[in-house]
């Protein structure tokens, strides 16, 4: 009688392989919006092969902003001289490869 034997077989290419760990970026307004009173920040989740998970938007008020920005590393975020973040572009490579330095924080 023959022996089944059972073969397992590995396609590297097809494996989900992580190059950078995630991180965040953040754009922000540099001036409250007239409307609201706030500072619009939007924040950008990137996974492991800087692609956007979500992004979220958020309405800071001046206390909240200003300590957003005394206490956020320099490299996590950009601030736009603008009080709304509609036609500011996501954030591109350099921007991502700056937020995940850890010799620039």
């Amino acid at each position: 009688m023959s022996e089944k034997r059972h073969y397992k077989f590995k396609c590297p290419e097809f494996e989900q392989t992580c190059q950078y760990k995630p991180t965040s970026f953040y754009q922000v307004c540099c001036f409250s919006n007239p409307d609201t009173g706030k500072h619009e920040v939007k924040k950008y989740k990137i996974d492991c092969n800087n692609e956007f998970e979500s992004i979220q938007i958020m309405r800071l008020s001046k206390r909240k902003y200003d300590k957003f920005i005394h206490d956020m590393p320099r490299n996590k975020y950009r601030v736009f001289n603008t009080y709304t973040l509609d036609t500011i572009a996501s954030p591109n490579l350099n921007d991502i490869d700056m937020a995940r330095s850890e010799l620039m924080g």
